[in-house]
């Protein structure tokens, strides 16, 4: 996972969804994206069909990509923009 390349979307891209930006970076990055535990794709968020967790100021990510190791890890929204990595609880 290329995380500059996350922090770099959230910064070009101030008008959409954080979270929809960064599943769609993942995916751009051939990731199988799951967010507390339910698969979901950019678009799911971009169409708001999960605006609880839009809400939540920390969610649990785990990212699938064949030939990779599966990687889990918590990302905390500190901003509208702005967040930080964490351990997936």
């Amino acid at each position: 996972m290329n995380i500059t390349k996350i922090f770099d979307a959230l910064q070009n891209d101030e008008m959409n969804s954080a979270l929809g930006i960064i599943l769609n970076e993942l995916e751009k990055q051939g990731y199988r994206v799951f967010v507390n535990g339910v698969y979901l794709k950019s678009y799911e968020i971009f169409e708001n069909k999960h605006p609880d967790l839009e809400s939540r100021e920390r969610l649990n990510f785990t990212i699938e990509k064949t030939g990779f190791e599966t990687q889990s890890f918590g990302i905390k929204f500190i901003e509208y923009h702005k967040i930080i990595f964490t351990e997936s609880i």
